[in-house]
């Protein structure tokens, strides 16, 4: 997952569900010219990303079903291994398409 997101086209870069912070960390370091952003839940995990990113990445509480982020506000936006405990994956899925720029339809990837 690592990789693909490191080649992937877009400076803009949404973690939903950003735990700890460990996998921004690993995408900071892999494409370092990036604009990362984290979202959580859990503010205490929030702040355990914040204590490990030190300010290189923007960390937001909020809720995945009402991203607090403008229309196409992100080239990419991935999610790892927390959808799983989304109550309304439909939710989560239609803030993603509102919040991501459709790349795909403009030809770029």
């Amino acid at each position: 997952m690592l990789e693909e997101i490191a080649h992937i086209y877009g400076g803009r870069v949404l973690d939903l569900g950003c735990g700890t912070g460990a996998l921004l960390q690993q995408v900071l370091e892999e494409a370092p010219g990036r604009k990362l952003t984290g979202l959580g839940l859990s503010e205490k995990m929030v702040q355990k990303a914040r204590q490990r990113l030190e300010g290189r990445a923007e960390l937001v509480l909020g809720d995945s079903e009402h991203l607090p982020f403008a229309v196409k506000a992100f080239d990419l936006v991935y999610c790892n291994v927390s959808f799983h405990h989304y109550p309304a994956p439909e939710n989560v899925l239609a803030e993603v398409s509102r919040a991501v720029k459709k790349l795909m339809q403009q030809g770029l990837v």
